[in-house]
């Protein structure tokens, strides 16, 4: 197999534009608002131009959301949306539909094409999830349409307006932005060994 050399990187370094030295560029964890805020303005939008010259870029639960549509912060990558409006709720008050409790296991299943892309695991199978983005179709007129490589087939939720909105919604999209891929992973693959051959079939994907 082809040798992959790793560098962990901030946001000091994307701003010096480092990314040009890549193939790909990883978002996981954490939260994406304070990834957009520690890249500022200049650093995603050296993100964004990473990408569109051909540069791959795989986001991870927080980096799912950094690189949606519907944010002022977000990078506007990929086209989606993210389940995450602000619901009065009785009794409760103002509550955001993007949280949804602790880390808890819920089941994935590929689609064919997903598959394809990061490797074939029959049937539903279980994988880790901390409050990643229910992704949907967001229609910006200048990207096409994501496609849907997993499928959520199970659902937590915390709040009833939650419930019904997570199960056989995407968990994996992929599209392209320019001349680059984009990968979004709504849960937490890399939480399990026996995933990571899934999360190398996408980084291998998004750097073809």
């Amino acid at each position: 197999e082809t040798k992959t050399h790793l560098r962990r990187v901030g946001a000091v370094d994307i701003r010096t534009n480092t990314l040009s030295q890549f193939d790909l560029v990883i978002f996981p964890g954490g939260s994406g608002s304070k990834q957009a805020a520690a890249l500022g303005s200049d650093g995603r939008q050296l993100v964004k131009k990473f990408i569109e010259d051909g540069g791959g870029y795989v986001g991870i639960c927080a980096g799912a959301y950094l690189a949606a549509s519907n944010y002022e912060w977000s990078l506007g990558i990929s086209n989606h949306k993210t389940f995450c409006k602000t619901i009065n709720l009785p009794e409760i008050g103002p509550k955001s539909m993007w949280y949804r409790g602790p880390s808890a296991p819920v089941k994935m299943e590929l689609t064919e094409e997903g598959k394809a892309i990061l490797g074939s695991i029959k049937g539903p199978f279980e994988v880790r999830y901390h409050n990643g983005p229910i992704m949907s179709f967001m229609g910006k007129d200048e990207l096409g349409p994501f496609r849907n490589l997993a499928t959520f087939r199970s659902e937590v939720s915390k709040y009833k307006p939650q419930q019904g909105t997570m199960v056989n919604s995407p968990a994996i999209i992929a599209g392209e932005f320019g001349e680059g891929r984009v990968l979004c992973i709504s849960p937490h693959p890399e939480s399990d060994s026996k995933l990571y051959k899934l999360l190398q079939n996408a980084a291998r994907w998004v750097a073809d």
